[in-house]
């Protein structure tokens, strides 16, 4: 397209926590590669899918913001900025909670 692609992925998050935490979603979202600074992508993204913990699983959505820099044709460094709905945290402690997790790293695209 004339501003960037659609992108649509599937997700998978694990963290050895108490109740072992497991979320599989879908994302789509949209990446803007015509940028003012070259070789820069910016992608936003929103996901919906099934948290599980504690042998228990609820319904949750997530929106992701990700900037990248183009090292080479099929390597990327990029920093993605996460909020996730959290309602195993809700069932926990009664508390509605959408939490920020933040990543830095390298995206090789296959």
């Amino acid at each position: 397209q004339e501003f960037g692609y659609m992108t649509i992925s599937p997700m998978f998050e694990y963290a050895d926590i108490e109740g072992i935490y497991k979320r599989y979603a879908v994302d789509v979202g949209y990446t803007f590669n015509k940028l003012i600074l070259k070789d820069f992508e910016a992608t936003a993204s929103v996901n919906y899918g099934i948290q599980d913990r504690w042998s228990k699983n609820w319904l949750v959505f997530g929106i992701d913001g990700e900037l990248s820099y183009r090292l080479t044709d099929n390597i990327s460094l990029s920093i993605l900025a996460q909020f996730v709905e959290r309602k195993d945290l809700q069932w926990a402690y009664g508390e509605y909670a959408i939490r920020f997790s933040g990543f830095v790293g390298l995206v090789f695209e296959l």
